[in-house]
């Protein structure tokens, strides 16, 4: 379920506004939101790539299940001030009732993901747990 509201949101807002509205795209949270979701992935894919080979270090394991304490409310933040600042330059009323209803779910949502990271990082981050293989979720 975590992994859908994650998905739902990008889509939403890369679509919905990225692309539907250009304006919005010279906002100080454009930059914020997609340095938050690239550093995200390229800690993410690196993890997966030495779970592949056979053995994942220790600091890639605690990048992966730490460094959501700061990209989570960076990158969820500037989702949210990214939709917010396009809604003026919204033409089309449907898609105007729209954001705003999304941006109405951040608040419920944003909690659930982010602590469901931090149940992950106690879970693959707990105490006694160093390095070795560890699982993917």
């Amino acid at each position: 379920m975590t992994t859908l509201i994650q998905v739902c949101s990008r889509l939403f807002i890369v679509w919905s506004i990225g692309y539907s509205i250009e304006q919005s795209q010279s906002h100080w949270s454009f930059t914020t939101m997609v340095v938050s979701w690239c550093i995200t992935e390229v800690i993410r894919y690196v993890y997966y790539a030495f779970n592949l080979i056979g053995g994942v270090p220790s600091l890639i394991t605690w990048l992966r299940y730490t460094t959501f304490f700061i990209l989570y409310p960076t990158g969820a933040g500037s989702e949210f001030v990214f939709a917010y600042c396009a809604l003026p330059f919204i033409q089309n009323i449907y898609l105007y009732y729209f954001v705003c209803f999304t941006l109405v779910l951040y608040f419920p949502l944003f909690p659930v993901q982010y602590f469901h990271m931090i149940s992950q990082r106690r879970k693959y981050l707990g105490r006694g747990r160093s390095s070795g293989k560890a699982k993917t979720q």
